[in-house]
């Protein structure tokens, strides 16, 4: 590829050999080269697609309010949020649950009533879960009985109740009477029901 100096020497005008350096720069400051050009209209061309993209991509925010959508989004958030603190919370309630289960598998209660207030109470208490049992339960257990002892039995008491207080197949809470006892069609039951009543007559 010929330069503008042998261009020009070839249609009949040289430029001085101590005159190429300024000719040369007086040229680059005015006029580009194809190849120059090509480059800058490449450029152009890019940059014309690129703005016709975003034209395009803005065209789907229009009517879209921008504060709009951010009140969106920090609504999402929040559910989401929400979501996450209440699913924790359920967590923490079925294993602080499952830890007085097992803190009271031993325990003979009253009613059922007495154990429901009791589970209330140590649930109350926010005590602190390691390895799924509950951090100074024991000593809050302790300090329930002690205070309230007539929602307890005792083991002797518990002992009492199941070797000389046998269940009766029918209701294992009542002791039948002779008549009922009658009634008993099968002869096992009703040994059994003869059994638990001299038993508890005998008391």
């Amino acid at each position: 590829m010929k330069n503008i100096i042998e261009i020009c020497k070839d249609f009949g005008f040289e430029v001085p050999a101590d005159k190429h350096a300024d000719f040369l720069k007086a040229v680059a400051a005015e006029y580009k080269t194809n190849a120059e050009h090509g480059k800058v209209a490449d450029k152009l061309a890019a940059a014309t697609k690129r703005a016709e993209t975003a034209e395009e991509a803005l065209k789907g925010f229009e009517g879209i309010d921008p504060a709009k959508v951010t009140e969106q989004l920090a609504e999402a958030n929040r559910k989401v949020k929400e979501a996450q603190e209440e699913a924790q919370r359920q967590i923490a309630e079925r294993d602080t649950n499952d830890a007085i289960a097992a803190l009271l598998s031993d325990v003979e209660f009253t009613s059922p009533a007495a154990r429901r207030d009791v589970e209330r109470q140590l649930r109350e208490k926010g005590l602190k879960l390691d390895k799924g049992a509950l951090l100074g339960g024991a000593d809050a257990l302790a300090a329930i009985q002690k205070a309230e002892p007539e929602s307890f039995v005792t083991k002797a008491e518990a002992n009492k109740a199941r070797f000389t207080n046998p269940q009766s197949p029918t209701n294992p809470s009542k002791v039948l009477t002779p008549k009922e006892i009658s009634h008993i069609k099968d002869h096992v039951e009703r040994r059994k029901a003869w059994e638990t009543y001299i038993t508890n007559k005998g008391e």
